[in-house]
């Protein structure tokens, strides 16, 4: 079942975006997308599952898994993201589009959603219920570290470019990402993730890190607490399905922002579904697939009907 897919290649007016295709290509899919650091890899286990109702398109970010990374000197942003899902429209001539995210990727389909609301029918957020935002001290001291280290890294960047990066073994990545994902991602299942953000090297007979470094020190829109309250209002009008992770910090359901966007779409919007998945980490989507495809199937069963209003003309 798993790594059922077409890879494919969406040009951008900027480089490519790679992505993993399942299911019919006669059909509209949910695009799927990944959280920081990750790739379409993160959805390898749950996306076979879900394609055998509807087809899923799991991209990579810019600087992400197989797609193109910025130049050295240009920064990563959150907004890049947003404008990525716009441009993927374009190619492939939607007029609408259906969002499934995780972490980052459900925040970038907040922020879409709420700025072309009448573009997205549905959307599904695991484990992250809105965009993020900081006190205003935090954002100002981020700005500043970021923009000194990005320039460090870009001279880094310059001055490697004919040198071996460092090498390791599978094994060794894979504790690497399981402690950098603070053990939310199984030791098993890194491997998803693992297999496009890395090369093999043949001289070294070993492997080395092939997504841009620069993603670190992404830049993000952030908002403060007001502005995302209405942005969350100019969703209601779309179906959405939230997923929380039961033993993840994510989605603070006690936070005042968080009541605030729950409460009111519970009030407002039909079509709004929350989900909490008692014991389950951050990436609940990729260590429990068929846990998390039993919240989403009933939810497309209900909102989307395979072949009658999603058939597209693809550019590719």
């Amino acid at each position: 079942m798993v790594n059922i897919y077409e890879e494919i290649q969406i040009p951008l007016k900027a480089g490519n975006i790679a992505g993993c295709w399942y299911g019919s290509r006669s059909e509209r899919p949910l695009l799927a997308l990944h959280g920081w650091q990750d790739n379409a890899g993160t959805f390898a286990l749950l996306a076979p599952i879900l394609s055998r109702y509807t087809p899923i398109l799991a991209i990579d970010f810019p600087g992400h898994g197989k797609s193109s990374h910025h130049p050295p000197g240009i920064i990563y942003h959150t907004i890049d993201y947003v404008r990525a899902i716009r441009e993927i429209m374009l190619s492939f001539k939607w007029s609408k589009i259906s969002l499934l995210g995780h972490s980052m990727g459900a925040a970038i389909s907040f922020h879409f959603s709420s700025l072309f609301p009448q573009m997205v029918d549905m959307l599904i957020s695991i484990d992250i219920l809105h965009t993020r935002y900081f006190p205003i001290n935090a954002q100002l001291y981020y700005m500043r570290f970021s923009t000194d280290k990005f320039f460090m890294d870009a001279e880094r960047k310059l001055s490697s470019e004919h040198k071996t990066p460092p090498l390791y073994t599978f094994e060794q990545l894979q504790t690497i990402l399981y402690e950098a994902s603070e053990k939310s991602i199984d030791f098993d299942k890194t491997k998803y993730i693992l297999e496009r953000n890395i090369t093999w090297s043949n001289e070294h007979q070993m492997y080395y890190f092939c997504r841009d470094n620069s993603i670190k020190l992404l830049q993000e829109m952030n908002t403060e607490p007001g502005i995302c309250i209405e942005m969350a209002k100019r969703l209601n009008g779309i179906k959405w399905l939230v997923i929380k992770g039961g033993d993840s910090s994510h989605i603070d359901e006690e936070s005042a922002v968080t009541k605030t966007i729950k409460e009111w779409h519970e009030q407002n919007n039909p079509n709004f579904v929350f989900h909490v998945l008692p014991g389950l980490k951050h990436h609940c989507h990729l260590n429990n697939p068929n846990e998390v495809a039993a919240c989403i199937l009933p939810f497309l069963a209900k909102h989307r009907v395979p072949g009658r209003v999603y058939t597209t003309e693809s550019k590719l």
